[in-house]
């Protein structure tokens, strides 16, 4: 009896998981299409063309080592520094603003096409 509830609240609170991670994907696709939408509107598609792959640079730290290239493919791959970038680029105004902001919002849609592809950070699991 024991071990058919187990089953019976593990599948139900399964099930809650994956509808969870469903809504997460499609928000995050969501997400990415008004970012691209705002990128149409800043910078060339040559340019996202160009630099969409950037951050997977950091990869080239597991030459060294598991853990160096954990850390630097991580610490590219969060969206604290996009983030912050993007705000100290709208709050420190400058000539390259666009070009800053475009350049930001690349490394924001690659992060989110990571996330909604499961490709997040190191570890994976």
């Amino acid at each position: 009896m024991c071990s058919f509830y187990k089953h019976a609240v593990s599948s139900y609170f399964g099930g809650i998981d994956i509808m969870k991670r469903i809504i997460y994907r499609i928000e995050l696709w969501f997400l990415i299409i008004g970012l691209l939408l705002l990128y149409g509107r800043l910078g060339s598609w040559i340019v996202f063309l160009i630099f969409y792959l950037l951050p997977d640079i950091t990869a080239l730290g597991f030459m060294f080592s598991k853990r160096i290239g954990e850390i630097s493919y991580n610490c590219s791959h969060t969206l604290i520094d996009p983030t912050l970038l993007l705000v100290f680029i709208l709050v420190v105004p400058s000539k390259f603003n666009q070009i800053l902001i475009s350049l930001t919002l690349i490394w924001l849609i690659h992060i989110l096409v990571d996330r909604a592809l499961d490709w997040g950070l190191f570890p994976r699991i």
